[in-house]
């Protein structure tokens, strides 16, 4: 581990769309003590001469940045790749679909090295448009407890705003792959059963939106993952009342989902 370094770690697959202005963002931080890694999660389109741009010869050559190559085998996988090669002191994901804005290294790594007692901090998050355009903040909330992130018809926390402590990575031990649209959630709640986890209001990531393909599939996929998660942190009367919030919720969403699909 090195001290006050700070590891970005982006897993992407097929994102070669955003993924140059994602890594730019990260290397114009007004935080320079930084490391980027790449993990090309078995891409097939233009990924990988993206990320060769920031090597040895390309034409954006960094130091800072390293990328690694394995065959598709999902997020998670990718940011256990990532984790494995890091040496940050403190780590954030950020999705290849991202960007950061100047000062989000900053402020979340000061925050942590002055308060030690704080595992984790997280904030909001700038919505953008495809084409960039931001159009709104997205709030997340205080997380006073478990319940909390599973109670809610929304997750409280914006995931790629999330910053943790290498100790706490370490603590967790290596993510379980099978999870898919709620990977964040199941993150979410091994952070918050390692230590205490502080909500920043400050927008620290900009996220891009644009309408998901299968929509319905996804929703019911997620609510799947949500109930292994529940299932995994809560037991008898408390389980079973999560689990029928929950189904009350995606049944919510799947409805708006399919009347909005064509529009």
């Amino acid at each position: 581990m090195e001290k006050g370094l700070v590891t970005v770690i982006i897993p992407v697959y097929n994102g070669a769309s955003y993924l140059e202005a994602a890594i730019d963002s990260v290397l114009s931080q007004s935080y320079n003590h930084l490391e980027v890694i790449i993990v090309n999660d078995g891409s097939t389109d233009e990924t990988e001469a993206i990320s060769r741009k920031y090597l040895p010869s390309g034409i954006k050559h960094d130091t800072r940045v390293s990328c690694i190559f394995q065959e598709n085998r999902g997020k998670l996988s990718a940011l256990n790749t990532g984790i494995r090669s890091s040496r940050g002191e403190f780590v954030t994901f950020l999705d290849s679909d991202d960007s950061l804005p100047v000062n989000s290294l900053l402020d979340r790594a000061e925050e942590l090295k002055k308060d030690p007692g704080v595992i984790a901090v997280y904030g909001d998050a700038t919505y953008m448009d495809r084409q960039g355009n931001p159009y709104r903040i997205r709030q997340s909330r205080p997380v006073r407890n478990k319940q909390d992130l599973v109670g809610s018809f929304r997750i409280p926390i914006v995931s790629s705003t999330l910053m943790l402590r290498r100790e706490a990575l370490e603590a967790m031990g290596a993510f379980e792959t099978t999870y898919g649209p709620a990977e964040d959630l199941y993150r979410h709640m091994l952070t918050f059963s390692i230590g205490e986890v502080k909500y920043i209001p400050t927008s620290f990531l900009n996220y891009r939106t644009y309408r998901r393909k299968n929509p319905v599939w996804r929703r019911i996929q997620t609510f799947y993952d949500h109930c292994r998660v529940i299932n995994r942190h809560f037991t008898g009367f408390e389980k079973y009342y999560l689990i029928a919030r929950q189904l009350i919720f995606h049944t919510t969403k799947a409805g708006y989902e399919l009347l909005t699909a064509n529009k």
